[in-house]
């Protein structure tokens, strides 16, 4: 692949949100007014595109758990201008990026950052992906442009994914308490006539001395027993 020798391979990463936006974030020591971008970084020899996609998602922001959306089809290129570093421009010619759509799965991105000191990006906002467009850097915006055209489609299809989920997960919910108020109820009346009926077994078996202390405890044992089988709010109540 001659491209390769030309172009530094790299791995892009667009990762939405339940709400549909995209996270950008700002090259440290950057100061431009286009500044913001989604993460992205070069692929390294014997690593794999959705590996180093992941594995630089996690450099420049510090997040690992995400769901694989969708890879885009192509590989898209973009040329260096002559104000970057020349250093940079001597090595390659630009960078030619895979580009990836992950889904955001964790619960905060500020926790995500909080322990880590040493990712690349900062000030992280999510925002849509249109206006992550307009934010980067021109050279880039190309890129971008094309990444906005394949990935929209396929942002608004999760969305409706991410609805279902929450249907479902809110019809759980309400089975879930029903089930609580159904079934554990018998159970717990059940338990507790047996506890009265041990009670009482306890007092005439004493009076007939026919019932031991060891006796007693091991059918105590028993009851505990299966009292610790049934779940923490049953539990709770029980006490």
């Amino acid at each position: 692949m001659s491209l390769s020798k030309e172009y530094r391979l790299n791995a892009g990463i667009v990762l939405m949100n339940e709400e549909g936006n995209v996270l950008v974030g700002r090259r440290k020591n950057e100061n431009d007014l286009f500044i913001y971008q989604m993460p992205q970084g070069g692929i390294d020899p014997g690593e794999t595109p959705l590996e180093a996609a992941k594995r630089e998602l996690f450099e420049e922001t510090g997040v690992k758990d995400v769901y694989l959306i969708a890879e885009a089809k192509d590989w898209l290129s973009y040329d260096f201008p002559e104000y970057v570093p020349l250093e940079k421009r001597q090595k390659w010619k630009g960078q030619r990026q895979k580009w990836f759509l992950f889904r955001y799965l964790g619960n905060n991105i500020k926790e995500d950052i909080a322990h880590r000191s040493d990712i690349e990006l900062r000030d992280f906002k999510w925002i849509p992906l249109s206006q992550a467009v307009e934010l980067v850097i021109p050279f880039k915006r190309e890129v971008y442009q094309k990444v906005a055209i394949e990935f929209k489609p396929k942002i608004k299809q999760e969305l409706k994914v991410i609805q279902t989920e929450k249907k479902a997960l809110t019809e759980y919910n309400e089975l879930l308490r029903q089930g609580v108020e159904k079934d554990l109820k018998p159970i717990r009346q059940q338990l507790q006539k047996e506890k009265l009926l041990l009670e009482k077994e306890k007092k005439i078996k004493r009076q007939k001395e026919t019932y031991s202390e060891e006796d007693y405890q091991k059918d105590l044992d028993a009851f505990q027993k299966l009292l610790s089988s049934l779940p923490d709010r049953f539990k709770r109540d029980e006490r």
